[in-house]
């Protein structure tokens, strides 16, 4: 599930559905755009970003990348992910899409400097075959998509063994001036319809990790033995983290999985167990790209420390006060 620009309606009118049937999504956002009229303030992209969806990026103003000047096209494509990453932390603007799916090798090569992938409008389905990442192919979602044009996508890629990428702009009935929209409801048929299917729901940034690397067990793939119930053990414990907001997801670095909650999210992995992640010290994990950063998995709870909280990781620790606010302590974690 992709949608496109940040518009308000996707918090408004969209969120509530994704979350009704915990499905993820990937947001591709235009920094340029954010707190201005009818596009999601930060604190809004911030509630997607919360609940473990990926944060992507789509250029600062929108422009046509095949009409620009080099020195323009550059500074489109790295501000957009500075800005980003200022905002959202490192593990946002590593994907991309291009605005109008306009591109040519110029500005793919030039994409290819600042982005893991570049997600493009060309229709079709991604295989383990024939998969490039900077085309990644998607089924384009408009006014006039039916419930049943989505679920004979979903059938395709089910027989087909591919993986499905959904592209939407703005949610409610006759918003904006074109074609690119699609009714409240006719998205909550939608995607009640992907969440039947079966199928692992991922961001953009673990289906292609997944397709990457064949090996690797693909997100959303059943846990381990013993993950699940430990991590529901976790949560049981721990109500502060609140009703679940998503699917477990597998086939993270080094064997791990989560689950993302209302206010949180609980973590596990072989080597570290299940533990939970909230509040600041989950924030200033975020900021060191969670378990793929130098910090790693989570190896304790919270604990009290000193005049507030800490958490250990497997590279370090993260303190919390009233006063300081997170800092992070890498390598050995103090006593």
């Amino acid at each position: 599930m992709t949608f496109d620009d940040g518009w308000a309606s996707q918090y408004t009118n969209g969120l509530p559905i994704l979350k009704k049937y915990a499905v993820p999504a990937t947001l591709y956002v235009l920094p340029g755009s954010i707190n201005t009229p009818d596009y999601m303030s930060q604190a809004q992209i911030q509630a997607f970003a919360s609940r473990g969806d990926e944060i992507a990026s789509h250029t600062v103003t929108h422009p046509d990348l095949t009409k620009l000047s080099a020195a323009q096209l550059e500074n489109e494509l790295a501000q957009s992910k500075a800005a980003l990453q200022q905002m959202f932390g490192p593990s946002a603007a590593l994907d991309f899409a291009s605005p109008y799916g306009a591109y040519n090798p110029t500005t793919t090569a030039a994409v290819q400097k600042f982005y893991a992938t570049q997600r493009n409008t060309d229709d079709g389905f991604n295989s383990q075959a024939s998969f490039d990442p900077y085309n990644i192919l998607v089924q384009n979602v408009d006014a006039g998509t039916t419930a049943a044009t989505v679920q004979g996508w979903i059938d395709a890629a089910k027989a087909n063994n591919t993986w499905l990428v959904l592209v939407y702009h703005e949610v409610g009935a006759s918003i904006g001036r074109d074609i690119y929209h699609t009714d409240t409801a006719v998205l909550d048929a939608q995607i009640a319809a992907v969440k039947d299917s079966g199928l692992p729901l991922v961001t953009i940034r673990q289906g292609a990790d997944a397709l990457a690397a064949p090996n690797t067990p693909p997100p959303g793939a059943t846990p381990p033995p013993g993950a699940a119930a430990a991590m529901n053990a976790v949560a049981a414990a721990n109500p502060r983290l609140g009703a679940p907001s998503g699917s477990t997801v597998c086939g993270l670095v080094r064997g791990g999985c989560y689950r993302t909650y209302q206010r949180g999210a609980v973590i596990w992995s072989p080597a570290s167990g299940a533990h939970y992640s909230v509040g600041a010290i989950r924030q200033a994990w975020a900021a060191t790209d969670f378990e793929r950063g130098r910090l790693g998995y989570p190896v304790t709870n919270e604990f009290a420390s000193g005049s507030g909280v800490a958490q250990d990781y497997q590279g370090g620790r993260i303190s919390w006060t009233a006063d300081g606010g997170a800092v992070i302590t890498f390598g050995s974690r103090p006593s």
